[in-house]
């Protein structure tokens, strides 16, 4: 036999585990430091079935784990829309996933040194405030621009997009927001020291290129894969690039691996920092703002 329970009381109630009064403001007020607020949850089918829902109710809907009121005006039940804010990604311990919910992909992490890497290339479509950063394909476009934007290598993402993400224009990268909240795309310091940790310009490449080389599918380096035995767990993938010229072509998938700095030269051009399939060397080099390289990310 199901039984319900139903109170009235004619005052201000405090919910606590401190003692504390309810706000003069407030006819409930939950206090705790250590739990939160758990409403009603429910399938759609059982919110549908709520008889004569009154104007403000709230419930959970766990069929899309979103949270809805009922609007009575209209008779509907309507979705509560979140901001961009998110607590999670950064609280992670490297090695573990890390999940970037604005682009619903979860990366692997990994330690070197006394750096937490994504040790993939990022692939993300959004900001990591959750706007979108624009696509384009054009070739023209591409070497003209001077905003933010991303492209696929060829402009193909069922080809290329999960095994070597995307590629990024520096103008993105300086926007700060690429990365999932609580990392950032390296310095060329940090750069540096991932390189000085590994032995040096001649003998880094070589720790931090994946060992998959032709006749392996993609991902994979063209052969020889010189010197490669990824000890350091980077896993770096030859993504090629997109070039500045008029052209904005794309160049080298399988060959290099390029890679954005955050650090901006005015005078000259951005660091960026590459892999070649014929050499075991970390490259150092400027790029112009208009190419399209790929990024990897640190943790803060």
């Amino acid at each position: 036999m199901a039984a319900s329970l139903s109170y009235i009381v004619n005052a201000q109630v405090a919910v606590t585990n401190d003692g504390s009064s309810a706000d003069g403001s407030a006819m409930l007020d939950v206090k705790s430091t250590d739990k939160g607020f758990l409403p009603p949850r429910m399938t759609q089918v059982q919110i549908e079935a709520i008889v004569d829902p009154a104007n403000g109710l709230m419930v959970y809907n766990t069929d899309d784990c979103k949270y809805y009121v009922y609007r009575e005006c209209n008779a509907i039940w309507l979705e509560v829309e979140f901001g961009s804010g998110i607590i999670g990604p950064s609280f992670i311990n490297c090695g573990d996933l890390l999940t970037d919910y604005h682009n619903n992909r979860a990366y692997n992490t990994v330690q070197i040194y006394s750096q937490c890497w994504i040790a993939e290339n990022l692939s993300s479509t959004k900001y990591n405030d959750g706007t979108d950063i624009p696509i384009v394909e054009d070739q023209t476009t591409w070497a003209n621009l001077t905003e933010p934007a991303y492209c696929w290598y060829e402009n193909n993402q069922a080809g290329y997009a999960n095994n070597y993400g995307a590629l990024y224009n520096w103008y993105t990268v300086n926007t700060g927001k690429l990365c999932p909240v609580g990392w950032h795309v390296p310095d060329q310091d940090e750069w540096y020291a991932l390189r000085d940790y590994l032995g040096g310009w001649g003998d880094a490449g070589g720790k931090m290129k994946s060992t998959r080389t032709e006749p392996d599918p993609h991902p994979r380096w063209n052969s020889p894969n010189e010197g490669a035995d990824n000890s350091s767990g980077f896993t770096g993938l030859p993504g090629g690039w997109r070039n500045n010229e008029s052209t904005g072509v794309f160049w080298n998938l399988g060959e290099s691996g390029e890679w954005w700095s955050s650090t901006d030269n005015a005078q000259t051009r951005p660091w960026s920092f590459s892999l070649h399939f014929s050499s075991s060397s970390l490259g150092s080099h400027y790029s112009y703002w208009q190419s399209g390289l790929s990024v990897r990310c640190v943790k803060d």
